[in-house]
């Protein structure tokens, strides 16, 4: 057997031989016959007196009736490239279909015929395939694309992210399944990749040959070939497609919505939509950093977007990409919009890490949310100075949460590790406006990015406790302003308290204050800050953020004592 297949493979290389032998013959009979015509054309040379007649001579008419026919051409083309294929040599891109044998059980790939083979060149080993559906064998299931090692690869490889949750593009070889999400979210770098370059390798050539067979077969497969019909019409007028709404949502793009009071925000795309004909809904997954009060975490958002009919406004989804914000109508520029966001995100940085007990106290005007439990129940947690708020909140029990927009001038308390600790929260990590959020830890090394990037995508509100409404809210950044200063006008007017025991405070702080300074008590504090060695001892409620730290700071802020 083995000989019989190596007496073939012989033979055929030596047909291979004969055809290439008279292929060079003829292009040596080409070049004879050219000179002999331009010989003619300038005049007979010395020596030269006879004159050449291509209608009597038999090399000159073979030749034009052998080579310079394009039927003649054709054929010697297509005889090659059979020996190519009948000795092994496949061309770079390959086309097969997948088709199922009923008799067999087994899938069965048949190639399909090309016009144009080409030569082997280089090979990069890419297979475009159509698999047909078992229960009918003349219906394209999906469409598939092998990748082998080689420049075509390569050169996919540079456009595409490292961080791609559509593909992995680790390794030497790659299958992409229809409908090719990671190379339809490149597409336009693609297409301008497979344009030649002047400078370009021989190798570098038959690559952005190869891409662009493969970016034709995209274009062509089962899911693609509406959407590419009406790509630019649809994206040059701002709309999308139920069915692919995948394409405007790369991974990493940067996106706006407004989830808090009708703040906008920047996040950035983590998972996109995928394409499911069937679902009434898709989600896309974004991500951004928030602020435990400790430190920055990388939170998740989940959005809904439900089914319609035919196409939509992409800036009336609930999140839609930055560079189509433009399409609202609004004159304000993005670059002038990301400073003031990324503004904002330094002033949320510094009322989250604000100092412990005044330093978290500030004057709020304006709407906010209010997360409140249905079953009223306020939440302390014993020893929680002691825990992580992320723990505590992990170890929370759902319970039902209702949330209501109302409006509030007073005095709120800053305290994201407070609010994380006791707030309701109904199983989720956070609330970012109604919404669920949830950390994610175990990929804040692939999202770390700079300080400036988080205050750029960090959230308009922060979290706390209302005074007014007596419960754990969300404020607006831009309406949270510094703390009055306390004053005499402040005790007289807005503490309120019997005169008598108005009276009995005021004469205590005076004579404390009177023991302190030159010859007086020198620094009574054993630890800095607690009152200076003044105590008073109250009875009443207390929010419950304060029942853990009820020191003279505290109480301070309930009593606003006055200025001391």
């Amino acid at each position: 057997m083995d000989r019989q297949i190596e007496g073939k493979k012989e033979l055929l290389e030596q047909q291979y031989i004969k055809l290439l032998e008279q292929r060079v013959a003829q292009l040596q009979d080409l070049v004879t016959t050219n000179s002999a015509r331009e010989k003619n054309s300038k005049g007979n040379l010395p020596g030269d007196d006879e004159e050449i007649d291509p209608r009597e001579d038999k090399t000159v008419a073979s030749t034009s009736k052998t080579l310079l026919t394009k039927e003649n051409l054709d054929k010697v083309a297509n005889d090659t490239a059979k020996v190519f294929f009948a000795i092994g040599h496949q061309p770079r891109v390959r086309q097969v279909v997948s088709k199922y044998d009923e008799k067999t059980g087994l899938t069965e790939e048949v190639p399909i015929e090309r016009a144009n083979i080409q030569d082997e060149g280089t090979k990069s080993d890419c297979i475009l395939r159509n698999v047909m559906a078992m229960d009918n064998p003349r219906a394209i299931s999906h469409n598939e694309i092998d990748l082998g090692p080689g420049p075509l690869l390569d050169m996919i490889k540079e456009v595409m992210e490292d961080d791609d949750f559509n593909q992995t593009w680790t390794g030497q070889y790659v299958n992409l399944s229809s409908p090719f999400m990671s190379l339809v979210h490149k597409w336009d770098i693609l297409k301008e990749a497979e344009i030649e370059k002047e400078g370009d390798s021989p190798e570098q050539k038959e690559a952005r040959a190869d891409l662009k067979q493969v970016l034709e077969f995209v274009q062509r497969s089962k899911y693609l070939e509406p959407y590419f019909k009406n790509r630019h019409s649809q994206r040059s007028s701002g709309i999308v497609e139920f069915n692919y709404l995948w394409t405007i949502f790369p991974t990493g793009t940067e996106v706006i919505t407004s989830q808090v009071l009708d703040e906008k925000q920047i996040m950035i795309v983590r998972d996109p939509p995928h394409l499911y004909h069937q679902e009434k809904s898709q989600y896309l997954v974004c991500w951004y950093y928030d602020h435990t009060g400790t430190d920055w975490i990388v939170a998740e958002i989940e959005f809904k977007i439900e089914r319609y009919i035919g196409t939509k406004a992409i800036h009336t989804l609930p999140c839609y990409p930055l560079s189509h914000h433009k399409q609202q109508g609004e004159s304000a520029n993005l670059e002038d919009m990301k400073i003031e966001f990324t503004k904002r995100g330094e002033k949320f940085k510094r009322l989250c890490t604000a100092k412990p007990g005044v330093g978290q106290m500030f004057d709020y005007k304006g709407q906010l949310l209010s997360v409140e439990s249905l079953s009223g129940n306020q939440h302390h947690v014993d020893g929680a100075d002691e825990q992580s708020s992320y723990q505590s909140s992990l170890e929370r029990k759902p319970e039902s949460v209702t949330f209501k927009k109302a409006p509030a001038d007073g005095k709120i308390q800053v305290d994201p590790k407070s609010f994380l600790e006791q707030a309701p929260l109904n199983g989720c990590d956070l609330w970012l406006g109604e919404e669920e959020v949830y950390f994610d830890q175990t990929r804040e090394k692939r999202y770390e990015i700079s300080e400036e990037k988080k205050f750029l995508i960090a959230p308009p509100r922060v979290l706390g406790w209302s005074t007014v409404r007596k419960s754990w809210c969300e404020f607006l950044v831009s309406q949270v302003e510094p703390a009055r200063v306390a004053n005499d006008a402040t005790f007289e007017k807005e503490l309120q308290l019997d005169a008598n025991v108005k009276n009995m405070i005021r004469a205590l702080i005076t004579q404390h204050n009177s023991q302190l300074g030159e010859g007086g008590i020198q620094n009574p504090d054993l630890i800095e800050g607690k009152g200076r060695g003044l105590v008073i001892m109250l009875h009443g409620w207390l929010p419950p953020q304060m029942k853990r730290r009820p020191d003279v700071d505290t109480l301070k802020v309930l009593l606003v004592l006055g200025k001391q």
